[in-house]
């Protein structure tokens, strides 16, 4: 690709109107604090470029760096992990199932049809299960029920005699279905992550967002670890559990869950990589199998391979599949659900990327983007709507909301910017009593409505993008950890800085800024990705950004400043470094 061709592709793409662009990052360098980094090369035998990376993060010489920086996974939850005492409502929880399991009363657990709420659900029941006891497992159905508890799964809980019902990833917001439980003889236990706006009538409430509990970040696999760790102390039937495991669900469900790898979740998530491999539960080994991580795991393995498959279910027909899998003890059954969510994935990622192109028709036909992004389309699969929603966003960084059309409502997903709290909208929108359902976190969150509000939502949608973002309307970031050159970014600091793993959200892999560097040549990888070699006039490594072919400030000749991620390339026997580039600026 020449200069010239580079250059009319990003300013005039096909089929876009020039009044709508692309947000593309700018680079922002963290405050460099030299004098703690010139500390830790001596303390702790790391590069300077590694020391620069953990003095920009805030770290100092001292216990907190040594538990970040430990290794061995054991030692790292001794030391990183809360004990449970001060988990808000756990002790409640814990008399309810101590009396239920003695009196050998049956017991339903109810969960949300994602990673998440798979993953913590299951782990109750299995631990139930060991302790010889028979409970109910449900999942609500995406497409005919929505998100949360209902009627349908208590009423089928009670024909089964179930005397208790534990929820998990769900409840904080279900008072009305809380209360038909209880007037029915059933106590509740609600185990749940989501925002607290007032709680629930339940006669258990678990949420970290009511008590600060481990910063309240733990998402709702995390406190079913809790839970069933606790109960280990509690019950006398749950005596013999070993809660490690059930690690691995609790690590799949943080990793998934876009929580922040921080504190107790980076600790979650690296026992998981070291117990995974070794779990005998044969859906998980089947999972292993299936994305080929069996030998080689990492958070990208479960992130990009697991978490997508299981979402798979509930996105495209029914999470009960992932239940059965992550629940059966027999080998075969395991590999064949684990092919069947394989497939079902990639009909995800058709569907999805056949919504994807749609709605980037619809913005582009605009005359212009002011503070948010609401596009409708009744072939809009409500499945995948939040990952369109979510791939959107990444393109123009504005709030956006994507909605499909089923069962006579409008349902979708909505994902904000730095500095717009999605849950606060939502909350907003619901007070006036246009939504039927709504609820999420500060960056993410889902709805649906009747068919005849829809004008009246999508008005109040935008007057609180504009309420929450005028005068004040960010543009996208990228943050880099520290400077460094090509000659510093040598295989030896790439597997220096594998030290920060497990990356995610709130503990990203390291980037480094590349100040005046050239664009030797460029080229588009499979019609979907740039590459292009890069030079200081010393030394050269080549460049990938990837879902990119065309950037304003990448073509042949340009000087530019890049932050990276460095990686190791190997082809056919030949091992280099490379630069995965996160952000581009003209230099």
């Amino acid at each position: 690709m020449t200069a010239s061709t580079a250059k009319q592709r990003s300013e005039t793409p096909p089929g876009r109107s020039s009044a709508v662009e692309l947000a593309h990052k700018t680079i922002k360098l963290r405050e460099q604090r030299d004098a703690v980094a010139n500390k830790l090369g001596p303390t702790y035998g790391l590069s300077p470029v590694t020391c620069r990376v953990l003095a920009a993060r805030g770290f100092e010489p001292g216990e907190t760096l040594e538990n970040y920086l430990e290794t061995h996974p054991a030692t790292a939850a001794k030391k990183g992990l809360p004990t449970p005492e001060k988990l808000g409502g756990l002790e409640d929880g814990m008399q309810l199932l101590k009396e239920s399991v003695a009196r050998g009363e049956k017991i339903a657990i109810a969960n949300d049809f994602d990673v998440d709420g798979l993953t913590g659900g299951v782990q109750i029941y299995r631990a139930l299960r060991q302790a010889g006891l028979t409970p109910r497992l449900f999942v609500p159905h995406r497409f005919q029920e929505g998100y949360g508890l209902n009627t349908r799964i208590v009423d089928e809980a009670l024909v089964d005699g179930c005397k208790l019902l534990i929820t998990v990833d769900y409840g904080t917001t279900n008072a009305k279905e809380i209360t038909y439980a209880q007037e029915h003889g059933m106590k509740v236990i609600v185990i749940d992550h989501h925002a607290v706006k007032s709680s629930p009538p339940a006669d258990a409430f678990i949420n970290p967002q009511q008590c600060g509990f481990a910063d309240g970040i733990l998402c709702a696999s995390a406190l079913a670890w809790y839970f069933i760790s606790r109960a280990r102390r509690v019950v006398p039937e749950l005596a013999k559990l070993n809660p490690w495991e059930y690690m691995p669900y609790a690590g799949i469900g943080t990793i998934c869950d876009m929580v922040p790898l921080i504190g107790p979740n980076r600790v979650i998530a690296k026992s998981t990589l070291a117990l995974l491999k070794k779990t005998e539960h044969a859906g998980l080994r089947a999972l292993l199998k299936i994305v080929s991580a069996e030998k080689s795991l990492s958070c990208s393995s479960i992130s990009f391979g697991i978490g997508p498959r299981i979402n798979a279910a509930g996105r495209m027909v029914d999470g009960t599949i992932v239940a059965r899998l992550l629940t059966t003890e027999d080998e075969k059954e395991a590999t064949q659900l684990a092919s069947e969510l394989d497939r079902l994935n990639q009909e995800r990622q058709v569907t999805e990327e056949e919504a994807r192109q749609k709605a980037l028709k619809k913005v582009f036909a605009r005359s212009a983007l002011e503070f948010g992004i609401m596009e409708a389309d009744p072939d809009f699969h409500t499945g995948v709507v939040g990952l369109v929603a979510q791939r959107l966003l990444d393109a123009f960084y504005l709030p956006t909301a994507i909605l499909g059309f089923e069962n006579g409502e409008y349902k979708g997903s909505i994902r904000g910017v730095r500095g717009f709290s999605v849950s606060e909208m939502i909350s907003r929108i619901s007070d006036t009593g246009l939504l039927a359902k709504g609820g999420g976190h500060e960056a993410a969150g889902g709805w649906s409505f009747a068919k005849e509000n829809y004008k009246s939502v999508e008005k109040a949608f935008y007057q609180e993008c504009k309420r929450q973002l005028e005068g004040h309307r960010p543009s996208p970031v990228y943050s880099a950890d520290t400077y460094a050159t090509i000659e510093e970014t040598t295989p030896a600091l790439v597997k220096e800085l594998r030290l920060f793993e497990p990356f995610g959200m709130g503990n990203p892999g390291p980037s480094l800024l590349y100040e005046e560097l050239q664009v030797k040549s460029i080229k588009v990888l499979k019609d979907a990705h740039l590459k292009c070699e890069l030079t200081d006039g010393k030394k050269s490594i080549d460049g990938l950004m990837w879902r990119t072919t065309d950037h304003p400030h990448l073509f042949e000749g340009a000087t530019v400043r890049v932050v990276a991620k460095p990686g190791i390339n190997s082809f056919r026997g030949t091992v280099k470094t490379q630069l995965d580039l996160q952000a581009v600026e003209s230099a």
